[in-house]
């Protein structure tokens, strides 16, 4: 895939998933480095990279890791061995669930679903997620697994909370705080969980942490929530959301099933390179 392809493909949310955004994105640099383009002109690239997806670390830290140490193999097998730790760490820690409650799609949380869904039968409740309805991806891959799953409207969320014994949501970034940032209506959800007493986990590659408080909210096309709206109707369709670290009760990682508020210090220990 070429450069301008990728960063196409990024916008469009053709690639989505921070993890797989990282990884598309490293693919696309590796190209310009092998046809040996001057550092000046790949460092171009990779701006041109990142912008195209303002809100997601694990590309950030990706791209400016291979910027420095030009080991693309590398960083494509941390999130290829990362993937699998997590998964596994989440099966060992899931492994009481009858029922998961998802939004949105994450490629990590699917991989968790599966590991504990090896060992018992497991029911899968999910939401829609408008606009772009990414939670349809979910249902099909879990679907495909043949694990049972039922795929609720956004506004019944609480319907399948009621249901289950865990939240777990993917991220797109976790701050210095334990806060964490996922698709929109994941805060309004996991709102919802507390006061259930559901518990609420974020599974994420720690190639996510951010050495900060805030990161700026997208905000997409009113068109892909009423492509004909009445002129004077005005939409705000905001990408993702904060989740405060008080609503999550635990950040599941590759480097193990840590606290919100011991994610920096456990991601910073872990790799001392890339977060100095």
């Amino acid at each position: 895939m070429e450069l301008e392809e990728t960063i196409r493909k990024i916008k469009n949310l053709k690639i989505q998933g921070a993890t797989d955004v990282a990884i598309e994105g490293v693919k696309a640099l590796r190209k310009e480095y092998k046809k040996d383009v001057s550092e000046e002109e790949l460092e171009k690239s990779a701006e041109r990279l990142k912008n195209a997806r303002p809100t997601e670390p694990a590309l950030f830290n990706s791209i400016e890791y291979v910027l420095t140490s030009k080991d693309f193999k590398g960083a494509l097998k941390h999130f290829e061995r990362s993937l699998e730790a997590i998964s596994k760490n989440g099966g060992v820690k899931f492994r009481d669930a009858e029922a998961i409650y998802t939004h949105c799609h994450s490629d990590t949380v699917v991989k968790i679903i599966e590991k504990v869904a090896e060992k018992k039968d497991l029911k899968v409740y999910n939401t829609e997620t408008r606009p772009l309805y990414q939670g349809r991806i979910t249902a099909k891959e879990v679907s495909n697994k043949n694990i049972e799953v039922t795929h609720y409207i956004d506004s019944a969320a609480r319907f399948a909370l009621e249901k289950s014994d865990y939240m777990l949501i993917g991220a797109d970034a976790v701050n210095r705080k334990g806060d964490a940032y996922n698709k929109i209506g994941s805060r309004l959800i996991a709102e919802s969980a507390k006061e259930m007493n559901v518990p609420v986990y974020v599974c994420t590659d720690s190639w996510k942490y951010f050495d900060g408080e805030d990161i700026k909210i997208e905000m997409r096309d009113e068109k892909e929530v009423w492509n004909e709206k009445p002129e004077d109707v005005n939409i705000r369709n905001p990408a993702f959301e904060k989740i405060p670290s008080r609503l999550i009760d635990g950040i599941v990682t590759e480097i193990g099933v840590v606290s919100p508020i011991s994610f920096e210090g456990k991601v910073r220990d872990a790799y001392p390179d890339i977060f100095e």
